[in-house]
């Protein structure tokens, strides 16, 4: 009886063990990142967007640039188009300007 109570509690160890130990491995990459497939033809006003990122052919199947609006759309759009560069510059700027506004009011503090 003390033996097959020894051996569920060594069973039942290792199964938490595996749990707990496989799902940091699912973790230890990073969030997943999805990629786009094909470029959308799809052009908000650049008002609405906020943010971008670039995605390489290293780890997906297309060059794109991966756009955010506002209203959390993804947009992935041609590198190479014109409104794409557009929406990248504005984004640019609106970061340089909030870091340039930040450090003047540090120094005026």
């Amino acid at each position: 009886m003390a033996v097959d109570l020894i051996k569920v509690m060594l069973i039942f160890t290792a199964c938490v063990f595996w749990v707990i130990f496989g799902s940091f491995s699912a973790f230890a990459d990073g969030p997943t990142m999805s990629c786009c497939l094909k470029l959308g033809r799809s052009r908000p006003p650049l008002d609405k967007v906020l943010s971008y990122r670039i995605q390489t052919k290293e780890l997906c199947p297309i060059t794109a640039v991966v756009i955010q609006t506002v209203s959390a759309k993804r947009l992935c759009s041609d590198p190479n188009n014109a409104w794409t560069k557009r929406a990248m510059r504005k984004v640019d700027e609106e970061k340089r300007k909030g870091r340039s506004d930040n450090s003047n009011r540090a120094a005026t503090q």
